[in-house]
């Protein structure tokens, strides 16, 4: 029998032990030197390093994350005696989404393959598999950089497996393992809140003025082109970051342990891989959308802003109190519009078109959609120096409901 391993802190553990060992990936090894000493057969490869698997499984997960978002809007609903439509919940839940469903989808699949071809067993330490995670930028600081996450994850999906029928061989250790945690988040967080004090004191000291502007413009833009293009619409700027302060405040909400596990009810579940996420997403749900959903909706519906018009480069993705809020504005018809900040050029789409989705127009500066797209050059680079020191001015111009973007 090979005895499998998951991760690094296991393979420290079972070093001494002497039988042949199957390493799941990579991050099983704290350093170069380490990965070296064994035979590359040792390793289990990724299916997702071949492009072609790669985009067939990304449309495949597509696909899915789109199921779930409706069964979850209904069970949400349920939960908070709501009626949110379909668009309300998408702007809550698809990032999360396009996080968890891949997370969840690659490792079952390497673990799945490894068990069918091989005769495995494997040395396992936990008391509790619950993972549990606050809000979106909490499951993704997580399931990228805390070791102990990642451990309980693969356990998880080995344990279900093995109540499916699949043959492996599970010896329980009573020692528990000194899991590295997550990094210090919530730290790194504040700090993008005191990036632009002089905006923190726009916002705090002219807030009974600003809260009238019709456009509201969060993030995209250098701090000198932000200002003028807010005086350019004939408004004080407004940076916004003390009011949707989620990074400041995330830490008041402490993480609660679930007494039991429910199952979600999905009437598309076609497969051994819909059966496990069935089984795990009300568990792994971020607390901010079930146990504290009502409390950070609440306060979101304090704010006074009253814009026509929203553009956001990126703090509609994890800032959850400007993301509620979003939410709840597009459920009033208020236009939102999503600016492209440079990055999101890639074939696959990293949050599997996330913006396109929400916004009623996706501010580009690459041909990608059809539909809903408006093409113009980065706005981080308003007001650029060319070699020739001829300059490109990009302007915004409020003309009641329509923000118009000329090229001068």
């Amino acid at each position: 029998m090979i005895e499998l391993i998951v991760s690094n802190t296991h393979r420290l553990a079972r070093r001494k032990n002497l039988s042949k060992k199957f390493y799941l990936g990579d991050w099983c090894f704290d350093d170069l030197h380490s990965l070296r000493k064994i035979n590359k057969d040792q390793l289990i490869q990724n299916d997702w390093n071949d492009y072609n698997v790669r985009q067939k499984d990304y449309k495949r997960i597509k696909k899915k994350i789109n199921i779930y978002i409706k069964i979850l809007s209904k069970y949400l609903n349920n939960l908070h005696k709501t009626k949110y439509s379909l668009k309300y919940w998408r702007v809550l839940l698809y990032v999360w989404l396009g996080y968890y469903l891949p997370y969840q989808y690659i490792r079952f699949k390497l673990i799945k393959k490894t068990i069918e071809n091989n005769n495995l067993f494997i040395n396992i330490h936990y008391s509790s598999l619950q993972n549990l995670t606050l809000d979106t930028i909490g499951f993704y600081n997580k399931s990228s950089s805390c070791e102990e996450y990642n451990y309980k994850s693969f356990l998880r999906i080995i344990l279900f497996l093995k109540s499916k029928g699949y043959k492996i061989k599970i010896f329980k250790n009573k020692k528990k393992l000194k899991l590295e945690k997550k990094n210090n988040l919530d730290n790194n967080l504040k700090l993008k809140n005191s990036k632009y004090p002089i905006i923190n004191i726009f916002d705090r000291l002219l807030h009974f003025i600003t809260k009238k502007n019709p456009v509201l413009l969060m993030g995209g833009f250098r701090i000198k082109d932000f200002i003028l293009l807010n005086l350019k619409l004939k408004q004080i700027p407004l940076g916004g970051y003390q009011i949707f302060n989620w990074y400041e405040i995330r830490g008041k909400f402490k993480l609660l342990t679930k007494e039991k596990n429910l199952v979600l009810k999905n009437k598309n579940r076609n497969n051994l891989f819909d059966d496990y996420i069935d089984e795990n997403i009300i568990q792994d749900l971020p607390q901010i959308y079930t146990t504290y959903f009502k409390s950070v909706n609440m306060l979101t519906k304090k704010i006074q802003l009253t814009p026509k018009v929203i553009f956001s480069s990126f703090k509609h993705y994890h800032d959850e109190i400007f993301k509620f809020w979003v939410a709840n504005k597009i459920e009033k018809k208020i236009n939102f519009f999503s600016i492209c900040h440079g990055g999101h050029h890639q074939t696959i789409s990293p949050v599997f078109d996330y913006d396109y989705l929400i916004s009623k127009k996706y501010i580009q500066w690459f041909n990608q959609y059809k539909n809903k797209k408006l093409k113009l050059p980065i706005p981080f680079f308003i007001n650029f120096k060319k070699k020739n020191k001829k300059r490109v001015n990009i302007y915004c111009i409020w003309d009641m409901n329509l923000i118009n973007f000329l090229l001068v």
